[in-house]
C-alpha cells in the first residue's frame, strides 16, 4: 500500500500508535474516565500529534545527507516534497502545538514547549551525540508519562500505580530500539561530518549491549500483577510481550525493531484491555 509523501513525512504509522498510547496513559492517570476530560484530551492529542509532525519534518530535512543511503525512500530524498515545504511545515506545526497545548493547561504546554525544544536540540545534532542520542530519544518518547500527569493531575487508585513502573520500562525499551536504529543506519551516518561520533555502532560490544535495556524492561512488566495493580489481562498480553522482547534480543536488526514495535503495542493494548474489561 502506497502513502501520500505527506503522511510519509509526518511518519503517521507511529505518531499514531503513540498517541494512542497517550490516552491509555491519560485513561490510567484519570482512574478509566475520558469523557469528563473529553474536550481537553482532543487538544491534547492534537498538540501531541503536531509536535511529532514538525519533529520528523525538521529530521527529515536535518538528515538528507545520512538518508540518501539509509533511506532512499524518504519524500524528502526522492524530491516528492521539497526540503522549503518541509521546514514551513516544522514551524507551522510546533507553533500549532504550543498553541493547543495553551488551551490546555499552563503545566501541560510547559512540557509542551520543553519537548518541542528537545526536538529541535535533537534534530539539529543527533549527529554529533553518539550513544547520547538514545538516551535523549528514550527520555522524549518517554515524557508521555509526564504530560499525562500534568493534564489531569495525580490519582489515588491503586491501578494508577502502574505509572511508576510503565516509565522506566518504556525508557530502556526505547533505548535498545534506538541502539538498533544506530546498527541499522551506521552506513549513512558516517557520512555526516561528525561520524566519528557514531563509531560505537559499529563496535562488537555494542551489538551485544542494545539486548541489556531490552531484557531489562521486560523483566519490570510482570511487576504491576505481582503488586496488584492489574490484573489476569494484563498479565497474559505482558507474557506475550516478553516474549516479544526475548525475539527482538536474539533477532537480526530490521526484525529485532518489528519486534519491538510489536511489544510495545501490545503492552499498550493489554493495559487498556484490561481496566476495560477488569475496571478500575
Amino acid at each position: 500500500m502506497s502513502f501520500p509523501p505527506l503522511l510519509k513525512l509526518i511518519r503517521l504509522h507511529y505518531s499514531l500508535p503513540l498517541m494512542g498510547g497517550f490516552v491509555v496513559i491519560v485513561m490510567f492517570q484519570n482512574d478509566g474516565d475520558l469523557l469528563g476530560i473529553s474536550g481537553l484530551l482532543i487538544r491534547a492529542c492534537l498538540s501531541l500529534f503536531l509536535v511529532m509532525a514538525a519533529g520528523y519534518s525538521l529530521n527529515d530535512l536535518c538528515d538528507m545527507a545520512a538518508d540518501r543511503i539509509n533511506h532512499p525512500g524518504r519524500v524528502l530524498v526522492k524530491g516528492d516534497i521539497s526540503p522549503g515545504f518541509s521546514l514551513g511545515l516544522a514551524v507551522t506545526c510546533f507553533l500549532a502545538s504550543i498553541y493547543l497545548a495553551a488551551l490546555c493547561n499552563r503545566t501541560f504546554c510547559l512540557g509542551m514547549l520543553l519537548i518541542s525544544i528537545a526536538l529541535i536540540i535533537y534534530d539539529l545534532f543527533s549527529k554529533r551525540l553518539g550513544i547520547f542520542k538514545d538516551i535523549l530519544v528514550a527520555g522524549l518518547v518517554t515524557s508521555l508519562y509526564a504530560l499525562a500527569y500534568a493534564l489531569v493531575g495525580p490519582s489515588s487508585s491503586a491501578r494508577a500505580k502502574t505509572l511508576l513502573i510503565h516509565p522506566i520500562w518504556l525508557f530502556l525499551t526505547a533505548v535498545g530500539y534506538e541502539m538498533l536504529k544506530d546498527i541499522r543506519d551506521i552506513k549513512g551516518d558516517q557520512v555526516m561530518a561528525s561520524s566519528r561520533r557514531m563509531r560505537h555502532s559499529t563496535q562488537a560490544w555494542f551489538r551485544i549491549l542494545r539486548n541489556v535495556p531490552l531484557l531489562a524492561a521486560a523483566l519490570l512488566l510482570p511487576l504491576p500483577y505481582i503488586w496488584g495493580y492489574c490484573q489476569w489481562v494484563y498479565l497474559l498480553c505482558t507474557l506475550l510481550a516478553i516474549y516479544c522482547a526475548i525475539r527482538a534480543s536474539l533477532a537480526r536488526t530490521h526484525a529485532a525493531l518489528y519486534y519491538i514495535y510489536a511489544e510495545v503495542a501490545i503492552v499498550t493494548l493489554g493495559s487498556l484491555l484490561d481496566l476495560l474489561i477488569c475496571g478500575v
